[in-house]
């Protein structure tokens, strides 16, 4: 039985095995699938260099992981693991290893969280976030009743959440107080939209108390666009977004900002 794309990169730990399966597992879909397939869209010159990685002889250059990542075509979360392979791998100083590693698991943290759906939460989606996150702002084992104080909330919602959390496996409970045992949650796809609903009504509340603040920002306008630029913009603002996002947050932070974008057709 084949694995899925996502049980590939969460199985495999060299990157040769890990492009050697997906490979099968694109060839089983795709019978035109090929190594000189593979080279072509993925601006890769050598073919022997190709099969060498795949037979775990050599590395991957660099400038050739993401291309070949999008010929998979990997998701984003899925191509942050495939990329952060091959730099771990190519990786030539103990400090830069230890990067690399650290991403990877990050990354891979955050693949196997996509599991949880939000269906599954009792409660609202947007209060059950805030609950998880407070704890990777307090940074050390914390009582329900400080969580409930810090963020304001009902102390009943904050154990029914802490307690789901707790199930999932994404909280350690000792004693009565709560750590983190992951670093994010996310949720699946299916489910998203009760999850963008949740976080739109939590912005409708907050929409007064930070309207005029420098440190936050509400933008909301119509506009005429062209059908052709507003696709070729759209994909390139998603990576923008996103990678935003994603140098914003850290371990070691000190507060929690939400975002919310909407960009859509009228009709």
């Amino acid at each position: 039985m084949l694995q899925s794309k996502s049980e590939v990169l969460l199985t495999n730990e060299k990157l040769g095995k890990t492009i050697k399966v997906l490979y099968k597992l694109e060839k089983s879909e795709q019978p035109y699938f090929s190594v000189q397939y593979m080279c072509l869209k993925a601006k890769i010159p050598s073919k022997g260099h190709l099969s060498d990685v795949m037979g775990e002889r050599r590395t991957l250059k660099l400038e050739y992981a993401k291309p070949l990542s999008k010929v998979f075509n990997l998701d984003s979360e899925q191509a942050k693991i495939f990329v952060s392979m091959a730099k771990y791998e190519k990786a030539r100083t103990l400090s830069d290893k230890k990067k690399y590693y650290t991403q990877l698991q990050v990354a891979k943290k955050r693949l196997k969280s996509l599991e949880t759906s939000y269906q599954e939460v009792q409660g609202v989606p947007f209060d059950f976030s805030r609950v998880f996150c407070s704890l990777g702002i307090i940074k050390k084992p914390v009582t329900a009743k400080k969580i409930s104080h810090a963020l304001e909330m009902d102390i009943t919602a904050v154990l029914s959440y802490l307690k789901q959390l707790t199930e999932r496996g994404f909280l350690i409970e000792s004693e009565g107080c709560y750590a983190l045992s992951a670093n994010e949650v996310h949720f699946s796809k299916g489910e998203f939209v009760d999850m963008i609903q949740s976080y739109l009504q939590a912005s409708q509340l907050n929409i007064n108390k930070w309207i005029d603040s420098k440190d936050s920002i509400f933008e909301s306008s119509t506009i005429s666009v062209t059908q052709r630029a507003y696709k070729e913009l759209l994909p390139k603002f998603k990576e923008f977004v996103m990678d935003t996002m994603s140098n914003l947050e850290t371990e070691e932070g000190d507060s929690l900002v939400h975002f919310n974008v909407q960009v859509y057709p009228d009709r």
